[in-house]
């Protein structure tokens, strides 16, 4: 866990970002590389395409994280994050568009987006796809201690039984209070 801004965030989550962020950059030269087929001098363009990609991959990231796609308590599954990662990659275009009008000398061409964009999306979802079937999902959620064993802790553990009363949490167990008759089940007071 790392802390930005007075908030814990999962390692898993910087892994994500960082190889999502890998995969936009590379999307740009993959699409440049597919729209000037045999053109070697533009697809090696050097710098000039560095900061492109560079500046692409900063758009879209933020994008992603406008969207909501970074939260720990995503709950929409994954019909949701496939529409939200469409509204991302729209949202995205649009800004590299603006930012196309503003910064001419970063224009690369429609085509060449319009491939970076596809490849970019195609990608993307194949990581997020990857990375829900190999994370494990408890990693994700809050820890809650409880303070107490007593009767209104086993309230709380009655309460919880489901599973759908625990989205976004985790209780890690029951605290012995000094003074208190314990009711919760033994294994879980710690």
């Amino acid at each position: 866990m790392f802390r930005i801004f007075k908030q814990y965030i999962p390692a898993s989550f910087f892994l994500l970002a960082a190889v999502e962020f890998l995969v936009l950059i590379f999307a740009v030269y993959a699409g440049i590389a597919l729209r000037f087929l045999g053109d070697s001098a533009l697809v090696n363009g050097g710098s000039r395409i560095w900061i492109i990609a560079v500046t692409f991959a900063l758009v879209f990231f933020l994008a992603l994280a406008a969207m909501g796609l970074y939260q720990r308590r995503f709950r929409h599954g994954t019909v949701g994050m496939v529409l939200r990662l469409a509204a991302a990659m729209v949202l995205g275009s649009i800004a590299i568009s603006v930012l196309y009008y503003l910064l001419p000398a970063i224009f690369v061409g429609r085509g060449a987006t319009a491939f970076s964009v596809l490849i970019a999306f195609v990608l993307i979802l194949l990581i997020r796809y990857i990375f829900i079937r190999t994370i494990d999902q408890d990693t994700l959620k809050r820890r809650v201690l409880v303070l107490g064993a007593g009767h209104q802790a086993q309230q709380i553990s009655q309460q919880l039984r489901r599973r759908t009363d625990r989205r976004g949490f985790l209780v890690v167990g029951y605290v012995h209070v000094r003074g208190e008759h314990d009711v919760v089940d033994e294994n879980l007071i710690l």
